[in-house]
């Protein structure tokens, strides 16, 4: 921006005024009429809503600051810190809530990679963006008074989500929001997932996770707990019950391990195993019965192995599906040859787009090459090198029917859909999204899952609506070169406020053990966070908010 004030004046409901030579936004007096987009000289105002902010990312072509980009959840940051300045607590988690309906949680446990990239690192510390988070949390806690999410019309569609850990949690929101009615299908007694059962209760204490998930049920979501796919409904009979998508967040041998002790053979998706699942199986001596043709995604000495397995297992045709190329792959040293020479295929550039299955059996995949090339091919076994098989999304085909046939929702067969295509130059509809834009496994997962969530919430969005899932055109992604300011002048300096402590850690350490009954972290007080909110300096790509010094 410029400060020309040229939407100020063109204004017709007085929605923006000029203030130190940059324009202020009411969003009360706002009617959307687009004079503003359509006056501005530089081209960078445009209109949004609800649902596109709810279910987008930010994109180069539009004004947005380091925090914001570093998000995993992708939260306004600037707007909802503005709003607590203000005294705006509730709006404050309105704007919060629109891409993380977990705000309690996540203000507990988030690393806050935002901070990292905050610019007042320039001037001393950056702005306590987490702890603010959790402070208009809290107040929405203690006041007794949820925010409620906006709601678009009633759509009428019934959606399962398998999982009520994060991921399910917040898909199951955000499909609420945008007008669906998803049911959360929990194996445990409880909603939460790994979180409930591994973060210290001092860290994020019951009622605190349980005050959240009721605020998800609240939007709309309904929840059965007890419910086991496998044991108690597969994906088949959930689309026999009216379920138009059937929504896959589901957990990995180590979250089975953790929350049910179990690590024995559990294969939710019929004909689908992961790597180490099959492997652990075959190890203990259990003979599978992989049928005749069996397809392996991923490459490495595990991989490998489990074709041979497959071939003593009765198997006539092992295909190893690698997304890359052939010299790639002999870069880390597999003897290609070797395994070739047992009978093994190689598909190189390939990725799988879609499963295919009917009743309570895999029929067949469909797979991809970059350069749009697809191929349907039987299939009664694939094994995928992954730790979990998550982000997966059923329906029923939509084939075209004859008016005198049975309509196709009532037959059994049911496809995944792609539920994961962001950028343009890596489009494939990878269904496992194993590529080099995959955002999970690493110290974020549980707050990257949120972000996942809400991403795939797009996909269902668009299917139900009968739209196509495309790229979303000039997003912003990992390593690309954004117009950015690392020079900040006219600052003044102000230290951070610290999180209050209840108590010492090494008050409740005896005897090398640590215990503590209540939480450590007490929050922020009112004063403590408008002070803190103060410091934010409302940048923009090249633009921030300058102070005496």
């Amino acid at each position: 921006c410029i400060g020309l004030g040229t939407c100020s004046r063109a204004c017709p409901f007085g929605a923006i005024t000029m203030s130190n030579g940059m324009p202020v936004f009411d969003r009360n007096r706002c009617r959307s009429c687009g004079v503003c987009v359509e006056t501005c000289p530089k081209n960078i105002i445009y209109l949004t809503s609800t649902t596109n902010r709810m279910i987008g990312d930010y994109r180069t072509d539009e004004c947005s600051t380091p925090c914001q980009r570093r998000c995993p959840t992708g939260i306004d940051i600037p707007a909802y810190i503005k709003e607590i300045s203000l005294g705006n607590y509730r709006e404050s988690v309105r704007i919060v809530k629109e891409k993380n309906p977990l705000p309690l949680i996540i203000g507990r446990i988030c690393p806050a990679p935002c901070e990292l990239d905050c610019r007042r690192n320039f001037v001393e510390e950056p702005v306590a963006i987490n702890h603010l988070k959790r402070f208009v949390a809290d107040y929405e806690m203690q006041t007794g008074e949820r925010v409620l999410p906006f709601k678009a019309p009633d759509t009428d569609h019934n959606v399962a989500v398998i999982g009520g850990g994060t991921q399910g949690l917040t898909t199951a929101y955000y499909l609420a929001c945008l007008g669906h009615h998803p049911t959360i299908f929990e194996a445990m007694p409880k909603l939460g997932g790994i979180i409930r059962n591994v973060i210290p209760k001092s860290r994020l204490p019951e009622e605190i996770m349980d005050w959240e998930i009721d605020g998800v049920l609240d939007a709309g979501v309904k929840a059965e707990t007890n419910k086991a796919i496998g044991k108690d409904f597969t994906i088949n009979s959930l689309l026999n019950d009216n379920f138009k998508a059937v929504v896959f967040s589901t957990g990995g041998i180590d979250s089975r391990k953790i929350l049910r002790g179990n690590i024995e053979l559990e294969q939710t998706v019929p004909g689908v195993y992961t790597l180490i699942d099959f492997l652990l199986n075959t190890s203990r001596g259990n003979k599978l019965d992989v049928g005749k043709n069996v397809y392996i995604v991923g490459a490495g000495n595990s991989t490998l192995e489990a074709a041979s397995l497959c071939l003593k297992n009765g198997a006539k045709e092992v295909s190893i599906i690698y997304p890359y190329s052939r010299e790639d792959l002999l870069s880390r040293d597999i003897d290609i040859e070797k395994t070739e020479h047992e009978g093994v295929i190689f598909l190189f550039s390939t990725t799988v787009s879609k499963l295919m299955g009917e009743e309570d059996i895999l029929t067949g995949i469909e797979i991809s090459k970059p350069d749009g090339e697809r191929a349907e091919l039987p299939a009664d076994t694939l094994i995928v090198a992954t730790g979990r098989l998550s982000d997966l999304v059923f329906v029923r085909p939509n084939d075209a029917q004859d008016e005198d046939e049975k309509p196709e929702q009532e037959s059994n067969r049911w496809e995944t859909i792609a539920s994961y295509k962001m950028f343009n130059d890596s489009d494939n509809d990878d269904v496992f999204n194993l590529s080099e834009n995959s955002i999970m496994n690493d110290n974020l997962a549980v707050v990257k899952s949120i972000g996942r969530g809400r991403r795939i919430t797009r996909a269902v969005h668009l299917f139900l609506t009968g739209k196509e899932l495309e790229a979303q055109i000039h997003l912003i992604k990992k390593g690309m070169d954004i117009l950015n300011t690392e020079d900040i002048s006219n600052v003044a300096e102000e230290k951070r406020n610290a999180m209050p402590k209840m108590i010492s850690v090494s008050s409740y350490c005896s005897n090398d053990v640590f215990y503590c009954p209540d939480e450590i972290e007490t929050g922020f007080t009112e004063e403590m966070a408008k002070k803190e909110s103060l410091r934010c300096l409302d940048c923009g790509l090249i633009c921030y908010k300058k102070s005496a010094s």
